[in-house]
């Protein structure tokens, strides 16, 4: 797929870095977006301070009758309130 940004916006707070298309499933590469600021996992508020990033693959609902596999870069925070937490992610 020649534009993967071109992909609609099916991820809230994520954009779509790359599409794989060769094997079975459809594999996605989601990246968060650096302009919104994440928020905490536990809580929800705001969170600026990033303590890390980890990546999560996780099975989505098929499209054109394909199955998806995402691969989310998710951020992990250091929430004043919580500690350590996932950001928060709508869907």
């Amino acid at each position: 797929m020649p534009n993967a940004t071109a992909f609609p916006p099916l991820w809230e707070g994520f954009s779509v870095v790359s599409i794989d298309s060769e094997t079975e499933a459809l594999q996605i590469e989601l990246r968060p977006d650096p302009r919104r600021v994440p928020r905490c996992g536990g809580c929800q508020q705001p969170c600026p301070a990033v303590h890390e990033y980890c990546t999560r693959r996780i099975r989505d609902l098929p499209i054109l009758g394909r199955p998806v596999r995402l691969r989310v870069h998710l951020r992990r925070l250091a929430c004043s309130g919580c500690g350590r937490r996932a950001e928060w992610v709508s869907w």
